[in-house]
């Protein structure tokens, strides 16, 4: 039979006090939420370059004991990895521009991403998408479908927004707007928040053409897509 907890004077005020300082704290985290959740989600996108290590675990473990499960092999799984990272750096180093992107480069790349893979298995996964991308940053070299590719050369008559953006590593995009009476605006910067990448990852982007109004730094471009009270607008990268 289950024991009653008896509680005398001192133990309810402090039970109280307790649970009034959870309520307290409770209410302050989800009034930050929203805010907290967007720059998260901002610092964790896989385009954006970092050169920290961070393991991902899921936050739907919240609150709750063994969190943080110790794996056997763990520390020889993280040690490869970043012996992986070095490796795929040296090459990055070693192959000049000219030489183009070599098997050395897919060779190392394969091995980062099958490290990563092997501390995801052991339930430790890191965010090697970003630190790649920090390899790559000064390079003619980025990520599509998963595979290293040439960011200048072969390019794909259409692309989404957010495979452009991972491709060139960064979390910044432009947006024109045009009124109701056909006048356009500059182009201005946006970054890829999570509403953001909710709004607008998916859209579809062509190739700049002949005929396409735009700024010389801008390869790609939306079409024209309706915005509030007559206005329209349209994205570029």
């Amino acid at each position: 039979m289950g024991q009653t907890l008896q509680y005398d004077e001192v133990r309810e005020v402090r039970l109280q006090l307790f649970y009034q300082r959870q309520t307290t704290s409770l209410m302050r985290k989800e009034a930050a939420a929203r805010t907290v959740d967007e720059a998260l989600s901002l610092a964790q996108d896989v385009r954006l370059p970092r050169l920290s290590v961070e393991f991902r675990l899921a936050d739907d473990a919240e609150y709750l004991p063994g969190r943080w499960r110790l794996a056997s092999g763990l520390g020889a799984a993280f040690e490869n990895y970043v012996a992986r990272l070095q490796e795929m750096e040296k090459i990055r180093f070693a192959n000049s521009v000219i030489r183009g992107l070599t098997s050395a480069y897919h060779e190392a790349f394969d091995a980062v991403v099958e490290a990563a893979e092997a501390l995801a298995n052991l339930g430790w996964p890191v965010n090697w998408q970003q630190n790649i991308q920090t390899i790559l940053e000064p390079t003619e070299y980025g990520l599509r479908d998963g595979k290293l590719v040439d960011r200048f050369s072969g390019l794909p008559e259409r692309v989404m927004m957010g495979e452009e953006l991972l491709l060139l590593g960064t979390v910044t995009y432009h947006r024109q707007s045009r009124s109701a009476d056909d006048l356009a605006s500059s182009f201005k910067p946006q970054t890829l928040t999570a509403t953001n990448r909710a709004l607008h990852e998916g859209i579809e982007l062509h190739l700049r053409g002949d005929d396409d109004d735009l700024p010389a730094q801008f390869r790609y471009c939306s079409n024209w897509m309706p915005g509030k009270s007559g206005t329209s607008y349209r994205i570029a990268i």
